[in-house]
Protein backbone atom coordinates (compact mmCIF):
# COMPACT_ATOMS: atom_id res chain seq x y z
CA UNK A 1 0.00 0.00 0.00
CA UNK A 2 2.88 2.54 0.65
CA UNK A 3 4.95 1.20 -1.97
CA UNK A 4 1.42 2.16 -4.21
CA UNK A 5 1.26 5.63 -2.90
CA UNK A 6 4.53 6.91 -2.85
CA UNK A 7 4.16 5.93 -6.86
CA UNK A 8 1.02 8.18 -7.28
CA UNK A 9 2.72 10.70 -5.40
CA UNK A 10 5.97 10.76 -7.39
CA UNK A 11 3.65 11.12 -10.68
CA UNK A 12 1.97 14.08 -9.31
CA UNK A 13 5.24 16.14 -8.41
CA UNK A 14 5.66 15.86 -12.52
CA UNK A 15 9.57 15.21 -12.50
CA UNK A 16 11.51 16.47 -16.04
CA UNK A 17 14.72 16.17 -17.52
CA UNK A 18 15.91 18.04 -20.51
CA UNK A 19 17.91 16.85 -23.23
CA UNK A 20 20.69 19.03 -24.98
CA UNK A 21 21.46 19.15 -28.97
CA UNK A 22 22.66 21.14 -31.87
CA UNK A 23 20.31 21.48 -35.01
CA UNK A 24 21.25 22.81 -38.09
CA UNK A 25 19.08 25.36 -39.99
CA UNK A 26 18.90 27.25 -43.18
CA UNK A 27 16.70 30.25 -41.91
CA UNK A 28 16.25 31.77 -39.11
CA UNK A 29 13.04 33.96 -37.38
CA UNK A 30 13.98 37.44 -37.23
CA UNK A 31 14.23 39.22 -34.22
CA UNK A 32 12.09 42.69 -33.92
CA UNK A 33 14.48 45.95 -34.06
CA UNK A 34 14.00 49.36 -32.52
CA UNK A 35 16.09 52.40 -34.08
CA UNK A 36 16.18 55.89 -31.85
CA UNK A 37 18.25 58.52 -32.44
CA UNK A 38 19.71 60.98 -30.22
CA UNK A 39 18.54 64.17 -30.64
CA UNK A 40 15.40 63.11 -31.65
CA UNK A 41 13.95 66.35 -32.58
CA UNK A 42 15.46 69.36 -34.35
CA UNK A 43 15.80 71.81 -31.69
CA UNK A 44 16.69 71.84 -28.47
CA UNK A 45 14.35 75.42 -27.42
CA UNK A 46 10.71 74.76 -28.40
CA UNK A 47 8.56 77.51 -28.53
CA UNK A 48 7.01 78.32 -25.16
CA UNK A 49 4.19 76.02 -23.79
CA UNK A 50 4.76 73.91 -26.78
CA UNK A 51 4.60 71.22 -24.21
CA UNK A 52 0.96 72.28 -23.49
CA UNK A 53 0.07 71.47 -27.59
CA UNK A 54 -1.06 68.42 -29.15
CA UNK A 55 1.80 65.29 -29.73
CA UNK A 56 0.91 66.13 -33.66
CA UNK A 57 1.81 69.33 -33.52
CA UNK A 58 4.37 68.68 -31.96
CA UNK A 59 5.57 65.76 -33.74
CA UNK A 60 5.09 68.19 -37.11
CA UNK A 61 7.10 70.97 -35.88
CA UNK A 62 10.60 69.48 -34.42
CA UNK A 63 10.15 65.67 -35.60
CA UNK A 64 12.68 63.78 -37.65
CA UNK A 65 10.79 61.48 -39.71
CA UNK A 66 11.99 57.43 -40.46
CA UNK A 67 13.07 58.05 -44.06
CA UNK A 68 15.78 60.87 -42.00
CA UNK A 69 16.87 58.47 -39.71
CA UNK A 70 17.29 55.17 -41.58
CA UNK A 71 18.34 56.08 -45.21
CA UNK A 72 18.72 52.13 -45.86
CA UNK A 73 16.71 49.35 -44.65
CA UNK A 74 17.36 45.88 -46.32
CA UNK A 75 15.76 42.46 -45.25
CA UNK A 76 17.77 39.24 -47.12
CA UNK A 77 18.96 41.87 -50.13
CA UNK A 78 14.96 43.03 -50.24
CA UNK A 79 14.18 46.56 -49.17
CA UNK A 80 12.42 48.00 -46.45
CA UNK A 81 13.70 51.08 -46.69
CA UNK A 82 10.79 53.37 -45.34
CA UNK A 83 10.73 56.07 -48.40
CA UNK A 84 10.30 59.76 -48.70
CA UNK A 85 6.64 58.79 -49.68
CA UNK A 86 5.55 56.64 -47.06
CA UNK A 87 6.68 59.18 -44.33
CA UNK A 88 5.07 58.29 -40.71
CA UNK A 89 2.82 61.01 -40.35
CA UNK A 90 1.55 60.26 -36.45
CA UNK A 91 2.01 58.32 -33.69
CA UNK A 92 -0.66 55.60 -34.81
CA UNK A 93 0.43 55.44 -38.26
CA UNK A 94 2.68 52.36 -39.52
CA UNK A 95 3.84 52.01 -42.99
CA UNK A 96 3.18 48.41 -43.94
CA UNK A 97 6.10 47.37 -47.06
CA UNK A 98 6.50 44.00 -48.73
CA UNK A 99 9.03 43.01 -46.76
CA UNK A 100 8.28 44.17 -43.32
CA UNK A 101 6.23 46.91 -41.33
CA UNK A 102 7.35 49.87 -39.87
CA UNK A 103 5.80 51.50 -36.60
CA UNK A 104 7.06 54.42 -33.95
CA UNK A 105 6.62 55.03 -30.48
CA UNK A 106 7.29 57.62 -27.86
CA UNK A 107 9.31 56.48 -24.78
CA UNK A 108 11.04 58.17 -21.76
CA UNK A 109 14.48 59.34 -22.82
CA UNK A 110 15.49 62.12 -19.75
CA UNK A 111 18.84 63.99 -22.11
CA UNK A 112 16.87 64.64 -25.14
CA UNK A 113 13.95 67.58 -25.58
CA UNK A 114 10.78 67.45 -23.43
CA UNK A 115 12.57 64.11 -21.80
CA UNK A 116 10.86 61.93 -24.59
CA UNK A 117 12.24 60.66 -27.50
CA UNK A 118 10.72 59.17 -30.64
CA UNK A 119 11.69 55.61 -32.12
CA UNK A 120 11.02 53.78 -35.06
CA UNK A 121 10.42 49.74 -34.75
CA UNK A 122 10.83 47.08 -37.95
CA UNK A 123 8.49 44.08 -37.51
CA UNK A 124 9.93 41.74 -40.30
CA UNK A 125 7.53 39.43 -42.37
CA UNK A 126 10.36 37.13 -43.25
CA UNK A 127 13.02 34.84 -41.66
CA UNK A 128 16.33 35.64 -42.32
CA UNK A 129 19.14 33.84 -43.53
CA UNK A 130 22.31 32.22 -42.64
CA UNK A 131 26.14 32.58 -42.81
CA UNK A 132 26.10 35.92 -45.04
CA UNK A 133 25.53 39.26 -43.44
CA UNK A 134 23.70 40.74 -46.79
CA UNK A 135 21.02 37.71 -45.55
CA UNK A 136 20.45 39.07 -42.42
CA UNK A 137 19.27 43.25 -41.81
CA UNK A 138 21.62 46.08 -43.37
CA UNK A 139 20.60 49.32 -41.84
CA UNK A 140 22.59 52.48 -43.23
CA UNK A 141 21.74 55.58 -40.29
CA UNK A 142 22.05 59.18 -41.51
CA UNK A 143 22.25 62.36 -39.38
CA UNK A 144 21.66 65.68 -40.68
CA UNK A 145 24.37 67.67 -39.71
CA UNK A 146 22.39 70.59 -38.03
CA UNK A 147 21.06 67.96 -35.76
CA UNK A 148 24.16 66.66 -34.92
CA UNK A 149 25.14 70.49 -33.72
CA UNK A 150 22.62 70.17 -31.54
CA UNK A 151 24.56 67.57 -28.83
CA UNK A 152 28.06 66.80 -31.09
CA UNK A 153 29.86 64.28 -29.85
CA UNK A 154 27.05 62.69 -27.58
CA UNK A 155 24.70 62.25 -30.69
CA UNK A 156 24.25 58.53 -31.87
CA UNK A 157 21.25 55.63 -32.50
CA UNK A 158 20.29 53.08 -30.12
CA UNK A 159 19.32 49.80 -31.85
CA UNK A 160 17.29 47.33 -29.54
CA UNK A 161 17.48 43.95 -30.46
CA UNK A 162 14.36 42.32 -28.89
CA UNK A 163 13.77 39.24 -26.62
CA UNK A 164 10.41 38.09 -28.02
CA UNK A 165 9.84 37.64 -31.89
CA UNK A 166 6.22 38.39 -31.75
CA UNK A 167 5.95 41.60 -29.28
CA UNK A 168 8.11 44.84 -29.62
CA UNK A 169 7.91 45.72 -25.81
CA UNK A 170 10.11 48.75 -24.10
CA UNK A 171 9.84 47.36 -20.49
CA UNK A 172 13.20 47.26 -19.07
CA UNK A 173 14.94 43.36 -19.69
CA UNK A 174 13.14 42.89 -22.69
CA UNK A 175 15.63 43.65 -25.65
CA UNK A 176 19.79 44.10 -25.75
CA UNK A 177 20.68 47.77 -26.66
CA UNK A 178 23.30 48.50 -28.83
CA UNK A 179 24.90 51.96 -29.07
CA UNK A 180 25.75 52.93 -32.87
CA UNK A 181 27.84 55.88 -33.30
CA UNK A 182 28.08 57.78 -36.36
CA UNK A 183 31.04 56.94 -38.94
CA UNK A 184 31.37 53.69 -37.59
CA UNK A 185 30.65 50.16 -39.49
CA UNK A 186 29.03 47.93 -37.15
CA UNK A 187 28.34 44.34 -37.60
CA UNK A 188 25.83 42.39 -34.73
CA UNK A 189 26.37 38.15 -34.74
CA UNK A 190 23.34 36.83 -33.45
CA UNK A 191 22.78 33.11 -32.01
CA UNK A 192 19.36 31.60 -31.38
CA UNK A 193 18.19 29.32 -28.22
CA UNK A 194 15.43 27.26 -28.83
CA UNK A 195 13.33 25.91 -25.36
CA UNK A 196 10.56 23.47 -25.13
CA UNK A 197 8.85 23.13 -22.13
CA UNK A 198 6.52 20.47 -20.44
CA UNK A 199 3.30 22.40 -19.31
CA UNK A 200 3.15 20.72 -15.00
CA UNK A 201 0.62 21.45 -12.39
CA UNK A 202 4.09 22.98 -10.59
CA UNK A 203 5.65 24.51 -13.19
CA UNK A 204 3.07 25.36 -16.12
CA UNK A 205 3.81 26.83 -19.85
CA UNK A 206 1.34 28.42 -22.03
CA UNK A 207 0.77 26.49 -25.10
CA UNK A 208 -1.17 28.76 -26.96
CA UNK A 209 1.42 29.37 -30.12
CA UNK A 210 -0.20 33.09 -30.45
CA UNK A 211 1.10 33.64 -27.03
CA UNK A 212 3.78 36.29 -25.64
CA UNK A 213 5.37 36.42 -22.46
CA UNK A 214 6.52 40.14 -23.08
CA UNK A 215 3.02 41.36 -24.37
CA UNK A 216 1.32 39.60 -21.02
CA UNK A 217 3.48 41.82 -19.22
CA UNK A 218 3.24 44.62 -21.06
CA UNK A 219 -0.79 44.52 -20.74
CA UNK A 220 -0.16 43.91 -16.69
CA UNK A 221 1.89 47.15 -16.50
CA UNK A 222 -0.94 48.73 -17.94
CA UNK A 223 -3.53 47.70 -15.96
CA UNK A 224 -1.85 48.13 -12.87
CA UNK A 225 -1.00 52.31 -14.02
CA UNK A 226 -4.39 52.90 -15.75
CA UNK A 227 -6.23 53.49 -12.20
CA UNK A 228 -4.40 56.30 -11.49
CA UNK A 229 -4.21 57.70 -14.83
CA UNK A 230 -7.35 59.90 -17.51
CA UNK A 231 -5.20 58.87 -20.45
CA UNK A 232 -3.07 55.65 -22.06
CA UNK A 233 -0.15 55.56 -24.42
CA UNK A 234 -0.55 53.62 -27.94
CA UNK A 235 0.55 50.24 -26.85
CA UNK A 236 -1.73 50.05 -24.01
CA UNK A 237 -4.74 47.49 -23.62
CA UNK A 238 -7.09 49.39 -21.74
CA UNK A 239 -10.14 51.25 -22.13
CA UNK A 240 -8.90 54.85 -22.29
CA UNK A 241 -8.53 57.50 -24.30
CA UNK A 242 -5.20 58.33 -26.01
CA UNK A 243 -3.00 60.90 -24.51
CA UNK A 244 -3.19 64.09 -26.86
CA UNK A 245 -0.55 66.64 -25.47
CA UNK A 246 3.17 66.56 -25.38
CA UNK A 247 2.85 67.22 -21.17
CA UNK A 248 0.47 64.43 -20.34
CA UNK A 249 2.79 61.84 -22.27
CA UNK A 250 5.86 63.80 -20.34
CA UNK A 251 4.32 62.79 -16.90
CA UNK A 252 2.94 59.86 -17.68
CA UNK A 253 6.23 57.99 -18.64
CA UNK A 254 7.92 59.66 -16.13
CA UNK A 255 6.14 59.05 -13.05
CA UNK A 256 4.08 56.21 -14.00
CA UNK A 257 5.70 53.89 -16.82
CA UNK A 258 9.69 54.70 -16.00
CA UNK A 259 8.36 54.25 -11.91
CA UNK A 260 7.06 50.53 -13.20
CA UNK A 261 10.52 49.73 -14.86
CA UNK A 262 12.29 50.63 -11.38
CA UNK A 263 10.28 48.70 -9.21
CA UNK A 264 10.33 45.60 -11.56
CA UNK A 265 7.41 45.07 -13.35
CA UNK A 266 7.49 41.41 -12.88
CA UNK A 267 6.98 41.62 -9.28
CA UNK A 268 3.13 42.94 -10.38
CA UNK A 269 1.36 39.36 -9.64
CA UNK A 270 0.73 39.48 -13.51
CA UNK A 271 0.33 36.14 -13.80
CA UNK A 272 2.41 35.63 -17.16
CA UNK A 273 3.74 31.79 -17.53
CA UNK A 274 6.55 31.38 -19.42
CA UNK A 275 5.68 29.81 -23.03
CA UNK A 276 5.84 26.13 -23.72
CA UNK A 277 8.10 27.16 -26.83
CA UNK A 278 10.27 30.34 -25.66
CA UNK A 279 12.33 31.81 -28.54
CA UNK A 280 15.83 33.50 -27.08
CA UNK A 281 17.99 35.43 -28.96
CA UNK A 282 21.51 36.02 -28.05
CA UNK A 283 23.32 39.06 -29.41
CA UNK A 284 27.29 39.78 -29.93
CA UNK A 285 28.86 43.20 -30.92
CA UNK A 286 32.13 43.33 -33.24
CA UNK A 287 33.95 46.30 -32.46
CA UNK A 288 32.90 49.31 -34.66
CA UNK A 289 35.30 50.07 -37.62
CA UNK A 290 36.00 53.92 -37.68
CA UNK A 291 34.54 55.41 -41.41
CA UNK A 292 35.40 58.90 -43.44
CA UNK A 293 35.41 61.28 -41.64
CA UNK A 294 33.00 63.45 -43.65
CA UNK A 295 30.67 61.19 -43.58
CA UNK A 296 27.92 61.06 -40.42
CA UNK A 297 26.38 57.83 -41.39
CA UNK A 298 26.67 54.85 -39.60
CA UNK A 299 26.52 50.88 -41.16
CA UNK A 300 24.92 48.17 -39.33
CA UNK A 301 24.84 44.39 -40.28
CA UNK A 302 23.08 41.95 -38.14
CA UNK A 303 22.79 38.62 -38.94
CA UNK A 304 23.69 34.86 -38.54
CA UNK A 305 26.66 33.77 -38.90
CA UNK A 306 26.22 30.36 -38.14
CA UNK A 307 23.90 27.55 -39.00
CA UNK A 308 23.90 25.68 -35.50
CA UNK A 309 20.76 26.16 -33.17
CA UNK A 310 20.97 25.22 -29.16
CA UNK A 311 17.71 23.28 -28.21
CA UNK A 312 16.42 22.38 -25.15
CA UNK A 313 13.81 19.85 -24.56
CA UNK A 314 12.28 19.00 -21.66
CA UNK A 315 10.68 15.51 -20.78
CA UNK A 316 8.77 14.13 -18.08
CA UNK A 317 10.31 11.92 -16.24
CA UNK A 318 7.81 9.73 -14.49
CA UNK A 319 4.89 9.35 -16.77
CA UNK A 320 1.26 7.85 -16.62
CA UNK A 321 2.85 5.22 -18.39
CA UNK A 322 5.44 4.21 -15.94
CA UNK A 323 3.12 4.77 -12.91
CA UNK A 324 0.54 2.39 -14.08
CA UNK A 325 3.39 -0.40 -15.06
CA UNK A 326 5.21 0.09 -11.58
CA UNK A 327 2.15 -0.38 -9.54
CA UNK A 328 0.83 -2.67 -11.25
CA UNK A 329 3.95 -4.92 -10.96
CA UNK A 330 3.85 -4.24 -7.37
CA UNK A 331 -0.11 -5.41 -7.06
CA UNK A 332 0.91 -8.28 -9.16
CA UNK A 333 3.89 -9.03 -7.33
CA UNK A 334 1.39 -9.07 -4.02
CA UNK A 335 -1.79 -11.10 -5.25
CA UNK A 336 1.37 -13.75 -6.28
CA UNK A 337 2.57 -14.05 -2.84
CA UNK A 338 -0.66 -14.31 -1.43
CA UNK A 339 -1.58 -17.03 -3.55
CA UNK A 340 1.36 -18.71 -2.90
CA UNK A 341 0.96 -18.50 0.87
CA UNK A 342 -2.76 -19.84 -0.03
CA UNK A 343 -1.54 -22.96 -1.58
CA UNK A 344 0.56 -23.62 1.09
CA UNK A 345 -1.66 -23.50 3.76
CA UNK A 346 -4.14 -25.68 2.08
CA UNK A 347 -1.58 -28.33 1.39
CA UNK A 348 0.59 -28.50 4.68
CA UNK A 349 -3.13 -28.88 5.75
CA UNK A 350 -4.17 -31.25 3.73
CA UNK A 351 -0.73 -33.38 4.04
CA UNK A 352 -1.11 -33.33 7.06
CA UNK A 353 -4.78 -34.81 7.75
CA UNK A 354 -3.69 -37.48 5.63
CA UNK A 355 -0.11 -37.94 7.52
CA UNK A 356 -2.50 -38.39 10.39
Amino acid sequence: MNSALAYLQRYRDNPTHTTYEIQEREEFLAPKLTVCQFPAWNTRNPYRNEERGPLSSFMKKFGIEAEDVVATCLLNRQSCTPGKTKSIGNISSVVDLPTAMWTQGIQYFDCDLMNIRRCFTLHPKHPLGVLDHMSGYFLNLSMEPEIEALHGSKSQWEISIHNDPDWASDLEGTSTVIKVLPRTSNTIFLSIREMLYVPTSTHPCEEDPSYSRDRCWSDCVARNLSPTWDCRLSWMNVSLPLCETVEDIQRFLRDGYNQMNKERFWKLNCNCPQPCKMIQFTTQAMPPELGDSGNRSALVHVYFPSREVEVLVEHESYDLNQMVGELGGCVGLFLGVSLVSVYEIVAGFFFGRVSA
